[in-house]
């Protein structure tokens, strides 16, 4: 079972985490020797990660408790600590005794090279805030470790960090420095953010957009936006796409003076960022623009501070555009039904759960 849920993981476009730690489950678990079994031996919380298991697991070495991770040889650790540090979720838990087996293993932070720091991966986020402003950050590593759940306050650390190791300003950030730092553009403070140049931020806004800063800092990227384009009505669709989760620093006025034209160039991730009141700013002619991928990513919070007319308009964009067009007969194929693929793929979902949960 082990080797076919291997062999679906690998081309599943997104692995659940229950199938995740049914995975992880198999993988530690010795095979018995009472019998050909139909079940795993139950997990008795002493196996302990090994090189060979941890490089299997890659991402389901999230599923260790801190106490196996406690029993982790260094010679594994040092080992693995790539394959580690790629893993984005641990809990805090485990990020201390991991903390604990990093400064067992390569010593304090004084000690610590470039190299070994872009080895962690996200096991930097184990670190307290004053480590974190002193590791020796290279600017390649930023695009590694930006997925890894950083805090807030941890983003300005780790940006400290870069600048200290790497002699940089605010002032002195080209685009390719900024795009570089990616999420940990996010680190920069109010200041800062107003010292960007703005040919620089021109050519970097397009790749940087994709950062999901919280909404001060989104607004301080948004006047420099401003600055470098002009005011929000003038934007074109091309800007709107290009300013990505930027688009979120907008306060309600300046959404409201967006075109409707502009609104299908949201991107989706910047929907939810947009604080309640702001986003209740826009018409009901906007919200319908959305379209039902935007749509779709309105929290419930937004919804409850639109009036009546507006939550119709965003139902309109929810529901609009996914009417299936019909087959006519001209087409000469003949169609398969929603029911008709629930029958066709009804007999191999029950094998699958079954197998899942064997």
């Amino acid at each position: 079972m082990k080797d076919v849920l291997y062999f679906l993981k690998s081309r599943l476009p997104y692995v659940s985490d229950a199938l995740k730690k049914k995975l992880f489950d198999l993988t530690i678990t010795p095979p018995s020797n009472s019998e050909r079994r139909k079940r795993a031996a139950p997990i008795t919380g002493t196996e302990t990660p090994t090189v060979s298991l941890v490089e299997l697991l890659e991402t389901g070495n999230v599923f260790w408790t801190s106490a196996q991770i406690d029993t982790m040889s260094k010679e594994t650790f040092v080992s693995t600590v790539e394959t580690l540090g790629r893993v984005p979720d641990y809990s805090a838990d485990q990020l201390n005794v991991l903390w604990k087996k990093v400064t067992e293993c390569f010593g304090p932070v004084s000690q610590m090279s470039e190299t070994v720091v872009m080895q962690m991966g996200c096991l930097t986020r184990s670190f307290s805030n004053t480590d974190l402003e002193t590791l020796p950050f290279s600017l390649d590593a930023m695009e590694d470790i930006t997925d890894c759940g950083w805090m807030e306050s941890q983003m300005e650390s780790v940006w400290m960090g870069v600048a200290k190791n790497n002699n940089l300003t605010a002032q002195e950030l080209g685009a390719a420095e900024m795009v570089m730092l990616n999420q940990f553009i996010c680190g920069l403070n109010q200041s800062e953010i107003r010292q960007l140049d703005k040919e620089a931020f021109k050519d970097a806004v397009g790749s940087m957009g994709e950062s999901r800063c919280p909404y001060p800092v989104a607004r301080q990227l948004k006047s420099v936006a401003v600055s470098a384009f002009g005011d929000p009505s003038t934007w074109t669709e091309a800007r709107v796409s290009d300013l990505g989760n930027i688009i979120a620093g907008l306060d309600r006025t300046e959404l409201a003076s967006l075109k409707e034209s502009v609104c299908p160039f949201f991107s989706k991730t910047s929907i939810p960022l947009i604080p309640a009141d702001n986003f209740a700013g826009l018409s009901a002619a906007q919200l319908e623009a959305l379209g039902p991928d935007n749509a779709a990513m309105v929290t419930t919070e937004q919804q409850a501070a639109l009036g009546d007319k507006q939550r119709a308009a965003l139902q309109r964009a929810m529901t609009g555009s996914q009417e299936e067009p019909q087959n006519t007969s001209e087409s000469g194929v003949p169609s398969l039904s929603v029911e008709g693929i629930s029958a066709f793929m009804k007999p191999f979902l029950v094998f699958l759960i079954g197998l899942l949960f064997l």
